[in-house]
């Protein structure tokens, strides 16, 4: 997965658990061409990762052509996966699969099994709690995208030889919900974050990964865990400008590595304004319009229901036209809406 072609032609490139458990289902471009001495190879491989953007110029990228995706992230991601269990296969792209946060499907599963354009494997290393690195953001679980990635991607697939190719995976990362929640009170903790982010980045592009999706925050601000907080009227605020700077530092660093690390094909996916909209409009998407409660959850279906759609006495409306299921994590219709959103982008080829 060097990039690198036999001489003498050298080429240089680059928390809360629910009782629902699903089944598993169903160029360093063209100003270094070709050169013939291997001799060169000293001088011109640091290269590759040090010309400007104009020099890198990224994959063509077809979703289509997708075969493995490697997901990274919190309870908003997670579907259970353990990687010492069940592994995926074309009968059953998750391999195994366990508990959502959404009361249902998640977006993941949508993203595999129902807007995919081609069968591909899923591995989800996504964790309730986590955070980018736990050191760095106190109050967290201890999960972690460091963890994800260095005691379960790596050891279990990356060190694999020709597990993946860079060519046809895809490597999604959404993080960021419970470094927030945990440190807007706090400390201005976004700098240490984002650097060991982009280590961790720089980390899976050695690996192999040059395929990546970046999603940024939801609009916690709106999220019933600040909004029913009693001191809200600072709490509100303060998450607002939080979340703000947290997404304008994402998107930074996903413009970053598409300038920066040879050969890669990167997307960012706004999924902040995805969500401000359902919450002040539910109705302007087919798949939220069924949302009678966009604001706030009721506390009886907050640890998951049997089914989708229970309705329980105790609640004015059924579980899934509440758009939170309890104060941090949103229902299934809404990670439907995702799936289809992010699909679109993959598909329209909408990179950076």
């Amino acid at each position: 997965m060097s990039g690198l072609r036999e001489c003498p032609l050298l080429h240089v490139s680059d928390p809360n658990v629910t009782r629902y458990r699903p089944e598993s289902s169903v160029q360093l471009s063209t100003t270094m061409k070709f050169i013939s001495a291997c001799s060169w190879l000293v001088w011109l491989l640091p290269l590759a990762y040090s010309l400007p953007s104009s020099e890198i110029v990224s994959r063509d990228f077809g979703f289509s052509k997708i075969k493995k995706t490697f997901i990274f992230g919190d309870s908003w991601s997670r579907i259970g996966f353990e990687v010492t269990k069940t592994q995926p296969s074309d009968s059953n792209p998750f391999g195994n699969t366990g508990s959502t946060s959404s009361n249902g499907l998640n977006w993941v599963h949508y993203m595999t099994s129902t807007y995919n354009s081609s069968l591909f494997w899923t591995y989800d290393f996504a964790l309730s709690g986590a955070t980018i690195d736990g050191d760095i953001v106190t109050g967290s679980t201890g999960r972690d995208v460091d963890g994800e990635l260095n005691d379960g991607f790596l050891p279990a697939y990356g060190s694999q030889e020709g597990f993946f190719d860079e060519t046809n995976s895809l490597f999604v990362i959404w993080i960021g919900i419970n470094d927030l929640v945990n440190s807007y009170l706090g400390d201005d903790v976004h700098p240490a974050l984002f650097i060991r982010l982009r280590e961790l980045v720089n980390d899976m592009h050695e690996a192999g990964a040059r395929q990546f999706v970046f999603i940024n925050a939801p609009p916690l601000e709106r999220s019933p865990r600040v909004t029913g907080s009693s001191a809200n009227a600072t709490r509100v605020p303060a998450m607002t400008a939080a979340v703000a700077d947290y997404n304008k530092r994402m998107l930074q660093l996903a413009n970053a590595v598409n300038h920066d690390l040879a050969y890669t094909t990167v997307f960012h996916f706004d999924v902040y304004t995805l969500m401000d909209t359902v919450i002040s409009r539910p109705s302007r998407f087919a798949l939220t319009a069924g949302y009678k409660d966009t604001l706030s959850y009721c506390s009886a279906y907050q640890d998951g229901t049997d089914e989708v759609d229970t309705k329980l006495d105790d609640c004015e409306f059924a579980s899934n036209e509440y758009l939170w299921l309890n104060n941090l994590h949103p229902t299934q219709p809404f990670h439907q809406l995702v799936a289809k959103k992010v699909t679109e982008d993959l598909k329209n080829g909408s990179s950076l």
